[in-house]
């Protein structure tokens, strides 16, 4: 089990990279990971999953998606110390030139997380998804890039650092 902790902190998220029988991850294309909170005295609590997926290293591009959080850990700082962990790895460990991210364009509170953490819109891909329902989703598509990488990574780290 591989762990992602964020070096800046003594509490925050721990990232544990799960081992999946599934698709993607037998593939090496998927990288699945358990958010963990840990606070002060050591205490850790799950509150949530997030994972890389579509990983083409010949194009050198990635996604980040399929996150979820615990209701209470939503609109905290969980969400921003994961995606600083995230885009580390695929930026600076992976030497990635795109990390992209798509949700569901009814999802504001989704858009708008992404946005916060750096992400340009790149526009939507229409009729994208047959829901389980039989509807059809449309998928907003944001991007961060290796170039935009240096200011993202100040911004989120100055995020972290700031007052609560």
């Amino acid at each position: 089990m591989t762990q992602i902790a964020n070096p800046a902190t003594q509490s925050g998220p721990r990232m544990d990279s799960m081992t999946v029988t599934a698709g993607g991850s037998n593939a090496g294309t998927t990288l699945p990971w358990v958010i963990y909170r840990k606070d002060a005295g050591g205490t850790e609590e799950l509150v949530g999953a997030t994972r890389l997926l579509d990983l083409d290293m010949r194009h050198r591009t990635v996604e980040i998606g399929n996150t979820w959080l615990t209701e209470a850990w939503r609109g905290t700082r969980v969400n921003t110390e994961a995606k600083l962990l995230q885009l580390t790895l695929a930026f600076e460990t992976l030497g990635l030139n795109r990390v992209g991210f798509k949700t569901h364009v009814a999802n504001k509170r989704s858009q708008s997380a992404i946005r916060a953490i750096g992400g340009v819109y790149e526009g939507t891909f229409r009729n994208h998804y047959v829901m389980p329902d039989g509807s059809l989703r449309d998928s907003a598509w944001y991007s961060i890039l290796l170039k935009e990488w240096p200011d993202v990574k100040d911004t989120l780290i100055r995020r972290l650092k700031s007052p609560v």
